[in-house]
């Protein structure tokens, strides 16, 4: 029998995921192009949303934020190391920029393997209710995905994302990885319908979750 899992800070209202993490129960999901910025940056606004380390209305008005809050901090940081503006992020980047900024109330927690060897991280952070920002890549594109939870039948079977780049969702996910019906080769993993009726095949490269101190 498949039982899927998510992350318990997030819930559906009003047709959107939105944080429990917050009094106004926030949506969390963020379409690339909603601010400036690159696909890592806007999946680290969405970890901290669901986190409820920022709110939504700070996120909205980003030009004008203090910059000695914590935000603000990040905001500097990420302009500063041109991650905000650019077309990529490494990990070591996203969590330095994190630890500097969140550090005394977030701790993040990292994993450079690559391929199957980063699953079992990302399911591990899953099951203890942490958002995972999860690098994905194939031939012709690199790209990060927040994952928020996954489907299970004797094994996980499938991780479930929230993409910057997808459509706007009314589910906790608009993405998804299938973990057992895989091609062979160097990008064995389908990602589902990424590209409207037909899947693009890519690998796991690296990942970070974010998590409450």
């Amino acid at each position: 029998m498949k039982q899927i899992s998510i992350i318990n800070q997030l819930d559906i209202d009003e047709g959107k995921v939105v944080t429990n993490k917050s009094d106004n129960y926030d949506a969390v999901f963020l379409k690339q192009g909603s601010l400036d910025g690159a696909c890592g940056p806007y999946c680290v606004i969405m970890a901290l949303l669901i986190t409820g380390a920022v709110t939504l209305d700070e996120v909205h008005d980003l030009w004008n934020i203090k910059l000695s809050s914590r935000l603000g901090k990040l905001i500097k940081g990420m302009r500063k190391h041109d991650t905000l503006f650019s077309d990529g992020t490494t990990i070591n980047e996203l969590a330095t920029l994190l630890d500097n900024s969140f550090g005394r109330i977030l701790k993040t927690v990292t994993s450079e393997a690559s391929g199957k060897k980063l699953i079992p991280f990302i399911i591990a952070q899953l099951k203890n209710n942490y958002p995972v920002i999860v690098g994905v890549k194939n031939g012709k594109f690199a790209h990060w995905l927040l994952a928020v939870g996954f489907e299970k039948e004797e094994d996980v079977s499938k991780l479930f994302f929230l993409d910057p780049s997808g459509i706007d969702t009314s589910n906790y996910w608009n993405a998804a990885i299938d973990l057992i019906s895989k091609q062979s080769g160097r990008y064995p993993y389908a990602w589902i319908n990424h590209n409207e009726s037909s899947n693009e095949f890519i690998q796991f490269e690296e990942a970070i979750a974010i998590k409450s101190i």
